[in-house]
């Protein structure tokens, strides 16, 4: 009897043990204890829409993050980093953007004549520019780790568009919809230009004859280029339509109603010149300056040129005149 009490202690003892020591009974499935992982929701991605695949000219760029410091060379690509509310990323600019934009960041040189070490210094992750570098500036700064990406200007509203979306790509990630909304913002400013424009035509009933001078005396805005077709699309009969890349035959009669030409020329270059001279756009003071540049540049600037140039040709079109 006594032995039956011991051998049954025993086993209780033993069960008591198994159960405090996490053992389990035959037939029954081991408990598992739940991770940190499992009962804690996963953080959300630190940069939303990075790693991004983004274009650049002939180039493809992985872009691990969200950058945080970008060099803006060109004009045109400062101009379009602030379009894309970026400012904050850009800690250097070429010598040339603070002459044409409101951009507060140093400067750094020219893709001719670069400051190599102050891009380093600045902790640039990617220079953005439309000019080539020399290949020894180049090769010094992917060295430092500095991504260069280059693309030509854009020579029509649709390769812009495919600027401006990279760049957002590259700035937010391929998630963002700020590439888009800008794109749809510009196109939007440019038809109600127009829409003025067309209205004020279809009270006057006439189209005059011009010409787009990049330099003079005969390179003008050709029909193969934006800005040929944007003399078009201003109402005016583009003179140089005919022409390819900028240069018209030499036969070609050059006598328009109004001349558009870059600031950079002075008008005694055109009103002395043998091919303007006689036109009726000399005759009747019919020339206006254009920040040819601006225009190029296919931003904000762009469609702030434009309003002007047409506010220049049609001002009763944009006084609340136009039809009465």
């Amino acid at each position: 009897m006594m032995k039956k009490q011991i051998l049954a202690a025993l086993a209780g003892a033993v069960l008591a043990l198994g159960m405090l020591s996490g053992c389990q009974l035959p037939g029954t499935s081991e408990p598992q204890p739940q991770t940190e992982e499992e009962t804690q929701p996963a953080p959300p991605p630190s940069d939303p829409g990075f790693p991004a695949q983004v274009d650049f000219g002939e180039d493809t760029v992985t872009v691990e993050k969200k950058p945080q410091h970008i060099v803006a060379l060109t004009p045109d690509y400062a101009e379009l980093v602030l379009d894309l509310d970026g400012e904050g990323v850009l800690c250097g600019v070429g010598d040339l953007c603070g002459a044409v934009l409101e951009v507060h960041a140093p400067a750094m040189g020219t893709p001719e004549k670069l400051d190599v070490e102050a891009v380093i210094a600045a902790q640039t992750e990617y220079l953005l520019t439309s000019s080539p570098l020399r290949e020894d500036q180049k090769s010094q700064l992917e060295e430092a780790g500095v991504q260069v990406l280059t693309e030509a200007p854009p020579s029509d509203r649709d390769a812009a568009e495919s600027r401006i979306q990279h760049t957002a790509e590259l700035l937010y990630g391929q998630e963002t919809n700020k590439g888009r909304e800008l794109s749809e913002q510009l196109q939007s400013d440019l038809e109600k230009i127009m829409e003025q424009v067309a209205v004020y035509q279809n009270v006057v009933a006439q189209q005059q004859t011009a010409v787009l001078l990049a330099w003079p005396d005969r390179t003008i805005a050709t029909g193969d280029t934006w800005e040929g077709m944007l003399l078009e699309d201003l109402g005016l009969e583009n003179l140089g339509r005919d022409g390819e890349g900028w240069s018209v035959p030499e036969d070609t009669a050059l006598s328009p109603d109004v001349i558009l030409y870059d600031k950079s020329i002075a008008p005694e270059q055109i009103t002395q010149s043998k091919t303007y001279a006689d036109s009726p756009a000399v005759k009747n003071d019919k020339l206006y300056a254009v920040d040819l540049a601006r225009i190029q540049r296919q931003g904000s600037g762009m469609v702030q040129e434009v309003q002007a140039v047409a506010q220049a040709l049609y001002p009763e079109a944009f006084s609340g005149s136009a039809g009465k």
